[in-house]
């Protein structure tokens, strides 16, 4: 009888094991749809938008798309954004779109009826690797802390010395600084804040206000008298240095022209285009910036953009100088949350 019960028992084990089925649950990897992969300009219905723009998704795994887009005036942005899809849907710039693709022409639905059309492009002779220029940065320095402020102005440039004007806690300072040994050499208060330019043995001054241009040997009070007129808040300085005209960028984006002792007078308004701290730079050419972007730029005979260099998204350009061989970017680095000072290098 124990026999019998014994062999139930062993018998109901066995089959309750056999019963015993494990489950994986595997989460379904929706990729990105092939029929989303390439370069789609987007159809524009607003005839006063001159904007080209361009969107792209790279058939390269790593499920990030690209917006490229091309003003009318020659400047040019990127932005790129990660993005998931499905067969019929993309998350995207923090929306989820319904998409449709038919024959050459992509819809992105933001509800039913309502969408954004883009055309295909067959064979792009951009990508957005090379669809901005580039530039190398040579040398980065925590600057000092008189100049750790986002209205410091373009500085003079004479070899491994720059001449920022900063405000030390109590006074604003034109300073002498080496690059290298990275100290103050020299200083001299000045009543405002100002932008300086280096030519040698010349520094000129554009003391902020309604002032005049004014020039020194050395570090010095800017006593002499360059323009015959005042200058409504010059914001920056440089000079040819072959014709010895001197520029000076306006806060309204303006830019005045002059030599020494001469009447200075408007000679273009950058304004219309958005670009401020503008920069002799060389052969006729200007360095400016634009959405902390560097742009180069000719104003004669016509206006034109030369180059529009992409820019580090986590560094914000506050101000550009340069003397046509050397120049350096100042701004704020925010993944490392500190003011930085950049020589840089324009390919």
């Amino acid at each position: 009888m124990k026999n019998i019960k014994l062999f139930v028992s062993l018998s109901v084990i066995v089959l309750l094991a056999a019963c015993k089925k494990e489950t994986t649950i595997k989460e379904e990897y929706n990729p990105p749809q092939p029929k989303l992969f390439g370069t789609w300009q987007q159809i524009n219905t607003n005839p006063s938008n001159t904007t080209i723009s361009y969107y792209i998704f790279p058939n390269d795994g790593a499920n990030y798309a690209y917006i490229l887009t091309l003003e009318s005036d020659g400047f040019k942005s990127k932005q790129g954004y990660a993005y998931k899809a499905t067969e019929n849907q993309l998350n995207i710039f923090y929306y989820l779109y319904n998409y449709s693709v038919a024959n050459d022409t992509l819809k992105l639905y933001t509800s039913p009826g309502v969408f954004t059309a883009l055309k295909k492009v067959a064979s792009p002779s951009f990508t957005p690797a090379n669809w901005m220029n580039t530039y190398s940065t040579l040398k980065t320095l925590v600057p000092p802390r008189a100049m750790n402020s986002s209205s410091l102005k373009s500085f003079g440039i004479e070899g491994d010395n720059i001449y920022p004007c900063g405000y030390n806690g109590s006074a604003y300072n034109v300073y002498k600084f080496n690059t290298v040994s990275q100290q103050y050499t020299d200083s001299i208060q000045v009543s405002t804040t100002s932008s300086t330019f280096f030519k040698s043995p010349v520094l000129y001054y554009g003391l902020y206000g309604n002032n005049f241009i004014y020039k020194t040997t050395g570090i010095a009070l800017p006593s002499s008298v360059v323009s015959n007129n005042t200058l409504n808040y010059t914001n920056s300085i440089s000079a040819n240095p072959s014709s010895g005209v001197i520029y000076a960028n306006l806060s309204d984006g303006t830019l005045f022209s002059g030599t020494e002792g001469s009447t200075f007078n408007q000679l273009f308004d950058f304004n219309i285009h958005n670009l401020y701290n503008v920069l002799y730079y060389k052969n006729d050419e200007f360095l400016a910036l634009k959405n902390n972007t560097i742009v180069r730029v000719k104003i004669s005979p016509t206006y034109q953009i030369l180059s529009v260099y992409e820019n580090s998204p986590t560094f914000s350009i506050y101000v550009l100088s340069t003397n046509g061989a050397d120049t350096w970017a100042y701004g704020y680095d925010n993944e490392l949350s500190d003011y930085r000072l950049v020589k840089i290098n324009l390919n």
